[in-house]
């Protein structure tokens, strides 16, 4: 468990800051290693959640509160964190602390670097003595990966439970094998995906310069290596996400694995909650580090707008998220308007469904709350979009 200290600033006590207690509750790394595996043992999956919760046990996270919905008295204390999820953490707090509660957290990262992470807490359990568990719910999602250390072929993908007809896009799967072709796009029934297939290198490479939004590559392909298949794509210029499925996870591949510039691993037998996961993962919120191009031929008589539009639709993200925060469905529902309007003719037509399909749940609900994964989504997707 490292220690990572941090100066939060504000006002109030910053006493326990250069306090020797390694965290509120006062106890060390063993003590606590046995208090989680109690509470883990005790806790029941819930079958709500959004995303998934990771073990992040770290003895000593800094954290400044402003207790009471209102912003009471503030202080900074030292905790200790039970585990992250994209969405928000459970630390655990010698006090009570009351729901509402506004928080600051220093989230650390590999290397002694931290993160800033503005929060509610959203509750607060009583465990034994004085002992609390307080669950803090982030106020913007977060990339839980960045923060968690896990094996690449492990269940590592952040939405723990994702309706089949939310996944929409266009998905290339790369395999030499017809059958596991077969069971991929069997698996991917239920959802609004556009599933294409290639079964060697070249022809992979051309269906990916086309475009889509998620490729998938099988390590053993006839004639070739999955490896080789993303160096070649990659090497064309193309940022779009790359999932490489194998059955292999021996320790050799897992170093070639460093070298490789996939976004995540899956392991075969394929199993299909987690690939539908997998999949969300880069396509529903935008997660990915893949960017979202113009789909336009050079010639067109359009393409000389492309740049401008793509600085309007970062201006429209910025927008979007101003309208969250004001709780304004009317707002997001007109930005929403506008780009699925607009974008399609400028090559965006991805843009432009996530768009149109924001802008359909705010249309039926009138709410902010109730829209807030498809307008996050949207956000996501309009910081991807590139010339």
């Amino acid at each position: 468990m490292a220690k990572h200290k941090v100066n939060l600033g504000g006002t109030g006590s910053n006493d326990l800051r250069d306090s020797t207690r390694p965290n509120t509750v006062n106890m060390q790394e063993s003590d606590l290693r046995a208090l989680f595996d109690e509470l883990d043992e005790q806790a029941a999956g819930s079958k709500r959640r959004d995303y998934v919760r990771w073990p992040f046990r770290e003895e000593s996270v800094l954290l400044r509160i402003r207790q009471g919905k209102d912003g009471g008295s503030e202080a900074t204390l030292k905790v200790a964190c039970r585990n992250l999820s994209c969405g928000g953490m459970s630390v655990v707090h010698n006090a009570y602390v009351h729901s509402g509660s506004k928080v600051t957290v220093a989230l650390p990262l590999p290397q002694e670097e931290y993160e800033i992470v503005n929060g509610t807490v959203s509750r607060c359990t009583h465990v034994r003595g004085t002992i609390h568990e307080v669950g803090i719910k982030f106020d913007k999602p977060i990339t839980a990966r960045d923060f968690v250390e896990a094996d690449p072929f492990s269940d590592c993908f952040s939405l723990e439970n994702v309706d089949p007809q939310d996944l929409k896009g266009r998905v290339l799967y790369i395999d030499s094998s017809p059958m596991n072709q077969r069971l991929v796009q069997h698996y991917l029934r239920g959802t609004e995906l556009r599933f294409r297939s290639a079964t060697e290198k070249g022809e992979g490479l051309a269906m990916a310069e086309e475009g889509c939004d998620l490729i998938l590559v099988d390590y053993d392909l006839e004639g070739s290596s999955g490896i080789e298949v993303i160096k070649a794509i990659r090497d064309a210029l193309i940022s779009t996400p790359i999932i490489l499925v194998t059955s292999d996870t021996s320790s050799i591949l897992r170093q070639q694995l460093k070298q490789v510039d996939a976004n995540a691993f899956l392991k075969k037998p394929i199993d299909q909650s987690i690939l539908l996961r997998a999949i969300a993962e880069f396509m529903m919120f935008g997660t990915s580090t893949g960017t979202m191009s113009s789909t336009l031929p050079k010639d067109h008589p359009n393409g000389s707008l492309v740049e401008a539009y793509v600085e309007e639709v970062r201006g429209f993200a910025l927008r979007l998220e101003k309208a969250i925060e004001k709780d304004d469905a009317m707002a997001a529902r007109s930005i929403c308007l506008q780009i699925a309007g607009t974008a399609p003719s400028l090559g965006f037509g991805s843009l432009g469904q996530v768009a149109e399909d924001a802008a359909k749940i705010l249309v039926s609900s009138m709410s902010i709350e109730e829209s807030i994964k498809p307008i996050q989504g949207l956000i996501a997707a309009c910081r991807r979009v590139k010339r």
